[in-house]
């Protein structure tokens, strides 16, 4: 069921689009959980998890998909844990 307005997500078509977003994510964070650690892995873990956060509370939500992203960080061992330097001057 959806409602049939001229808003931007009043149509059935944009919330089954961010669901499927959603699940792509969640499919990737759980590929880049077993995938070898390295920063660059890292960083698309980091990142997709980032969108999770702003599309979508209930991947964070105990009885939710939490498991396999809390899975997926412990997996990188020391890359999500470092820090960057300072800012490189120009």
């Amino acid at each position: 069921m959806g409602t049939w307005d001229h808003g931007l997500l009043d149509n059935d078509t944009a919330p089954d689009g961010l669901g499927d977003l959603v699940q792509s994510l969640l499919t990737d964070v759980e590929q880049i959980g077993a995938a070898r650690p390295t920063l660059a892995t890292t960083a698309k873990l980091i990142t997709a998890i980032g969108l999770l956060l702003q599309l979508s509370a209930y991947s964070f939500e105990a009885q939710g998909p939490a498991r396999t992203i809390t899975a997926a960080v412990k997996s990188t061992g020391p890359h999500a844990r470092a820090r960057p330097g300072p800012p490189r001057a120009r």
